[in-house]
């Protein structure tokens, strides 16, 4: 019925993911698919531990095998389009909402990953305070290497 069962297995609460018919325990498409949504976040995501999350990403997964849908969204690659218009949509909400000291960090973060990836020809000095414009020209540089490519 269920991929994961957390506490009393009496109480309905405790299980998570169902995607099986109570009845003969049919497996049920959507149910798959929404367990996959869950599994990749949506929704909260799951609270379970993380060896249960793991052993229902695998259980998932056959069912995506069962019904002939391919592999399961966590298998799937993200394409360089992606990649660009997620960067795109960054650089919008950053213009309109600001940075904040939380942000900051985060965009600090992605400044040092930058600098060590292999796109090694788009430089950033992170020897200094990095600025919103700083990021903002990093981001672009490598928005514009992947559209070269």
């Amino acid at each position: 019925m269920c991929t994961i069962i957390v506490g009393d297995s009496e109480n309905k609460t405790s299980y998570k993911l169902p995607h099986h018919r109570a009845d003969g325990y049919a497996t049920v498409w959507r149910g798959v698919a929404a367990c996959a949504a869950v599994l990749m976040g949506a929704r909260g995501g799951v609270d379970a531990p993380t060896s249960d999350i793991a052993g229902a990403k695998t259980h998932i997964a056959k069912h995506y095998k069962d019904f002939d849908k391919g592999e399961p969204p966590w298998e799937k690659g993200v394409s360089q389009a992606q990649i660009i218009d997620e960067i795109d949509y960054l650089i919008t909400l950053l213009d309109k909402e600001g940075i904040s000291d939380e942000v900051k960090k985060s965009l600090q973060s992605l400044a040092k990953f930058i600098k060590r990836s292999p796109v090694n020809d788009i430089t950033v000095n992170i020897e200094r305070e990095i600025t919103y414009e700083d990021i903002q020209e990093a981001i672009k540089r490598i928005a514009n290497k992947q559209e070269e490519k």
